[in-house]
């Protein structure tokens, strides 16, 4: 959802940096936890 519109707006990533680094930290996390929970749920 947040993707299409960082490319339609770019200089709302340029003003604030911290926030983009912010979302990415949490979609790596986010992403972690996917991967631990995963074969939990196929199990």
């Amino acid at each position: 959802m947040a993707a299409p519109a960082q490319a339609t707006e770019p200089h709302a990533v340029s003003a604030a940096p911290e926030k983009l680094d912010e979302l990415e930290e949490i979609n790596f996390l986010l992403e972690e936890i996917e991967s631990k929970i995963a074969p939990l749920a196929l199990a």
